[in-house]
């Protein structure tokens, strides 16, 4: 008898349920909510504007892109146009000034998935980390910006083959309205429960970025641009949460709360073709290194697409 008693409580204090996940995946869905955002950013450093041609006293140069950009993270998808341009004056041989300035607006969409649900942010009255089931993803997303740099050209004037040196600051800002997910818990003891999980925000940026690219004649009638730049948003700016269900509405600003970080530095590297009679180009460098890159700078990212066509005037 007072073994069948023990076996009896045992059996009693574990019929409720198992516990929540004892190692979730770090790769939880706010972690890829982070990074699609992210993808978007790094897709604009990637079409960054250059000039096309030598630096010579008195002259102005155009520079004019537009671009597509398109990532794929778990069930998530970011998407759309890219734009910008430059003006660039040399105030004398082998110097100059720019102004840069980019519009980009693209759209969060995508279908379902099943992703580790355990919010950085807050913590609900949810029996968490479990898995849950996501849907409808959404959101608008909006990177723009303007600012100055200053070039300079090492090699001597006259010299067909150049090195030019670029570096400045932009100012940015990243807005993402609705950008939330609908979610549903799919294990553990709060299985069945429902609610939104929302990453909105508006924040700024000063972003320093430096830059060095090599110009070489590829015949008559083409120049080889291959290029580097160095990009870092200052300061990492906050990336607020909200989560609700079933009686509760937390965010990042709840008591308790702590909001994440978004905004990342990025190296490119580039290789850009350009038809000199013309001023059109293709940047296939960058396009190939976003589409390689982008999965190992931010995990969960499993594809990576841009392109950008380029004129320089």
């Amino acid at each position: 008898m007072k073994h069948s008693w023990i076996l009896l409580t045992m059996l009693l204090l574990t019929a409720p349920a198992r516990a929540a996940l004892p190692s979730p995946d770090h790769e939880d869905i706010d972690y890829i909510l982070e990074h699609v955002p992210e993808s978007g950013m790094d897709a604009r450093y990637v079409g960054f504007p250059w000039p096309g041609r030598r630096l010579e006293s008195g002259t102005w140069q155009t520079t004019l892109q537009a671009g597509y950009a398109d990532t794929t993270a778990s069930f998530l998808r970011l998407d759309g146009p890219l734009l910008s341009g430059s003006a660039t004056y040399s105030f004398r041989d082998r110097w100059a000034v720019a102004g840069i300035g980019f519009y980009d607006a693209m759209t969060v969409s995508g279908d379902r998935g099943r992703e580790v649900l355990n919010p950085f942010f807050a913590h609900p009255p949810l029996d968490l980390p479990e898995f849950a089931d996501f849907s409808n993803p959404r959101g608008d997303y909006l990177y723009w910006g303007a600012g100055a740099a200053l070039l300079w050209e090492p090699t001597p004037a006259g010299a067909d083959r150049w090195w030019t040196f670029e570096a400045g600051l932009l100012w940015s800002r990243l807005e993402l309205d609705n950008f939330a997910v609908d979610y549903t818990v799919a294990t553990g003891r709060s299985a069945g429960e429902s609610g939104v999980l929302d990453h909105s925000l508006s924040v700024d940026y000063a972003t320093p970025f430096f830059g060095l690219q090599w110009n070489r004649p590829l015949g008559s009638r083409f120049l080889l641009s291959p290029r580097g730049l160095a990009v870092v948003p200052l300061p990492p700016a906050d990336f607020p949460g909200r989560i609700t269900g079933p009686g509760f509405d937390l965010s990042s600003d709840s008591p308790g709360g702590q909001p994440g970080k978004i905004g990342d530095a990025f190296l490119d590297l580039g290789l850009e073709i350009q038809h000199r009679p013309t001023g059109l180009a293709l940047d296939l460098g960058s396009a190939l290194y976003f589409a390689g890159a982008e999965s190992v700078s931010h995990p969960g990212v499993s594809r990576a697409v841009t392109f950008q066509l380029i004129w320089h005037r």
